[in-house]
């Protein structure tokens, strides 16, 4: 501990009962330390991930916090800034602040640091304004915990509303899943609950009235049930800890209180945590006991199966990346850049984890072991704040709000050591905030050395500090909110368009900043994905080719480029890029079926063969299976093999509808190759019973129709595949045009003869010509 931190008891210590505390509330300050803690009733506000709006709104806080304290602290805020700055955990939480700075300039992706660095600046500012208006009045914390406990309350109404409401309707999974108020995910909303639950405690053990006592105790009852409803693993061990820190906290505080009324405390904690638990069980247990999330019991005897078992995937990749920079680091907020080079095999297509789900971890990955460490040593020096101020002669009042505020950042260290709450505003603040009461209690149990160095101009210094990089993180801020709204158009999985949403509606209104989207898919190749489609291939590449440092390793421009350049006709390309693509992620479907559509254009079975070997290494999806034996048939495999292959496929999975219309697709290509039209068309209408809106299919029974010349059901099919306007080869137009000149319909014919003319098809223009077609303006 630093020398400065002497113990004293000669000073007047801050009392929450003093004079000075209870003077008259000022509403202004009330007013901004409720509206920080109000967060999370921020909605999404139209983006697509709630914490856009919410990180904008707190560095808008921040910005009316900074002024008001310089402004009415005229006289005293030198004063109390040299008591914060003499702590060791300010130093160090300054510290792991700096040091996460530092390591932007050794990010292979600055513009994405500044975007996450921006919320570490919201968070270190919103801890300092915690700490001055706090520390003025320290009255204000009972205010601020009731307020918090009413807060809670009408939160957990709707959510159990909805839950009682839908549970005999609506799977398990579905229903416990979709409770996320404005937090983002279940996990989330428990952490919340977690972190927000020893204020409420507090209140219950004030026992202030009665009428107080029973809102104080229902708040607690609701949020014991909701966090065992929601599942969350994390989060129960996270509360668990919580009981057991205030149980040893009654425990030592016995001495100082008679055994009835040690009692009357203890019960008044459990009953409500008792009941809450009972009730949550109940309710868990009445619907189907398929259910993934289930009772407090199994939940937690499912610590060791799959999540976990991929967390620690997650873990051993940071450690990797530790590895790789102990010293700098990969750059701060550029974990779900660099890692995605060691998840390749553990997801699927173009899925990530942006997140090592340990900020201890991961913290360490961007900005070296020493901050790490750092960051870590924060929690060990609340516990000793804690256990120095317990053993002081500070009042009851202030080693109480010192143990639950131990109690808060005990709920937040457990989730940081399984989730990601860096990231989520909710988290932060309240972290901020059991921070800032951790500091303030203890800096009043040490004298502070007379530091002639802090003049007037350091009130200057702090205003100019902390406006600026709340400036630049309300830009900041704003530019990602404006990005998150455009992305409610594009965040599904990458390569899958929204319906009616083309490159007009996207490209033009995304800011410079951020470059990489919430789905991990850098901007440029969002954008150069609906240019594609478009068929502005030129423009799409060139896209591609910018901002190549935005996150490579993610293989989103591998597949792009070797999409744009197969629609071109430049298979040797397109077969590099789907190769360098493929082999690197192999679990990526997109990836695969690109690969064996360039290899089938140039009868490249090795290639196939090799990919689908690769593939199945870690994925055994039908649609595979599909695309194999396809491209095999398409190069001319030897079909009684292929006709043995996909039987003896199609036994072990009889109910894919894939590998059944691979097989039906072998044996119609076989029928058709041995003329026996009949017999194909059975098998591709079978396939249309599986398929009904297959193109292809439909396009190939009406070529069939037209072979066993059927004209008038040729005539059917393929007008529905001129009509998807899916194919730009000619290839329906002409061969429905023959069957209208063939029905005696000439005027019908000429339209879709010219248009096969215009697209080049064989025979067409010779056909619509020899007809004496004439085209009608």
């Amino acid at each position: 501990m630093a020398a400065k931190e002497k113990k004293t008891t000669q000073k007047i210590p801050l009392d929450i009962s003093s004079k000075a505390s209870t003077s008259e509330f000022n509403k202004t300050e009330l007013a901004i330390l409720l509206l920080y803690l109000g967060v999370d009733l921020i909605p999404k506000l139209s983006s697509v991930e709630v914490m856009g709006p919410q990180w904008l709104y707190l560095s808008i806080i921040n910005l009316i916090s900074t002024i008001y304290i310089f402004t009415s602290f005229q006289e005293k805020l030198n004063s109390i800034l040299q008591k914060l700055s003499v702590n060791s955990l300010s130093k160090v939480y300054l510290s792991v602040f700096v040091l996460c700075g530092l390591s932007i300039f050794f990010a292979i992706n600055p513009v994405e640091s500044l975007v996450v660095y921006t919320r570490f600046i919201i968070t270190i500012i919103a801890f300092l304004n915690f700490s001055l208006l706090l520390y003025q009045r320290p009255k204000y914390i009972e205010f601020l915990f009731q307020a918090i406990s009413i807060i809670a309350l009408f939160q957990c109404i709707p959510l159990l509303y909805s839950y009682v409401k839908l549970v005999d309707t609506t799977q398990t999974d579905q229903l416990i899943l979709s409770l996320i108020s404005n937090s983002g995910n279940k996990n989330i909303l428990a952490a919340s609950f977690v972190i927000k639950t020893p204020l409420i405690i507090y209140c219950v053990f004030k026992f202030y009235s009665i009428r107080r006592f029973i809102i104080n105790i229902t708040s607690l009852t609701l949020v014991v049930i909701l966090i065992m409803l929601l599942n969350a693993r994390a989060a129960y061990l996270g509360f668990f800890a919580q009981l057991i820190i205030f149980l040893v906290f009654l425990y030592l505080n016995k001495k100082e209180s008679t055994i009835k009324e040690t009692k009357r405390q203890l019960l008044n904690i459990l009953l409500p945590v008792v009941i809450g638990i009972i009730f949550s069980q109940i309710l868990l247990a009445l619907p189907n006991s398929n259910s993934t999330y289930t009772t407090l019991d199994k939940r937690l005897a499912t610590i060791n199966q799959a999540g976990s078992s991929a967390r620690l995937d997650l873990w051993s990749n940071a450690i990797n990346l530790i590895k790789d920079n102990p010293i700098t680091g990969c750059g701060y907020g550029n974990y779900k850049i660099e890692s995605k080079k060691y998840q390749y095999e553990l997801f699927d297509d173009f899925v990530y984890s942006k997140h090592a789900h340990n900020d201890f971890l991961q913290i360490t990955a961007e900005a070296g072991v020493l901050t790490g460490l750092l960051f870590l040593s924060i929690f060990l020096i609340a516990f000793t704040y804690t256990l120095k101020t317990w053993g002081s002669t500070l009042p009851s009042e202030m080693k109480i709000l010192s143990i639950i505020s131990l109690m808060a950042l005990a709920g937040y260290f457990v989730d940081a050591t399984f989730n990601f709450p860096m990231e989520r505003p909710v988290m932060q603040i309240f972290f901020a905030f059991a921070l800032a009461i951790n500091v303030i209690v203890f800096i009043d149990t040490i004298t502070p050395k007379p530091n002639s160095s802090i003049g007037q101009n350091f009130r200057v210094i702090f205003l100019f500090a902390s406006c600026s990089l709340t400036l630049i993180s309300i830009y900041t801020c704003w530019q990602v909110y404006q990005s998150m709204k455009v992305q409610v158009l594009t965040h599904h999985h990458f390569g899958q368009v929204q319906p009616g949403v083309s490159y007009l509606d996207v490209n033009s209104r995304f800011p410079a900043i951020p470059n990489l989207g919430e789905n991990s898919i850098p901007i440029n190749d969002t954008k150069a994905w609906y240019l594609y489609r478009a068929q502005k291939y030129n423009e799409a590449i060139s896209l591609l080719n910018q901002d190549q440092n935005a996150s490579p390793y993610t293989m989103s421009v591998e597949l792009l480029k070797s999409a744009a350049y197969l629609d071109q006709g430049l298979v040797d390309s397109a077969l590099y890029y789907s190769k360098k693509g493929f082999f690197t992620k192999p679990r990526s479907i997109a990836l695969f079926q690109l690969l064996t559509t360039s290899s089938t254009q140039l009868k490249d079975s090795s290639t196939i063969k090799t990919a689908f070997k690769e593939f199945r290494k870690y994925r055994d999806d039908p649609k595979a299976w599909k695309m194999y034996l396809k491209s095999l048939m398409l190069i001319g495999y030897n079909m009684n093999e292929l006709l043995s292959i996909s039987d003896s496929i199609a036994k072990v999975h009889p109910k894919e509808n894939e590998i059944q219309h691979a097989r039906y697709s072998i044996r119609a290509a076989n029928a058709a190759m041995n003329r026996n039209f009949s017999g194909a068309l059975a098998y591709l209408l079978e396939i249309k019973k599986l398929y009904p809106n297959d193109i292809e299919n439909i396009e190939n029974i009406g070529l069939t129709y037209f072979n066993l010349g059927d004209y008038t059901n040729a005539e059917i099919y393929l007008r529905m595949v001129s009509q998807a306007a899916v194919y730009s080869n000619g290839k329906s137009e002409f061969f429905l045009g023959v069957s209208l000149l063939q029905l005696g319909r000439k005027d019908e014919a000429c339209p879709f003869l010219n248009q096969a003319a215009i697209r080049n098809y064989p025979q067409a223009s010779q056909i619509f010509n020899s007809n004496n077609c004439q085209i009608k303006n």
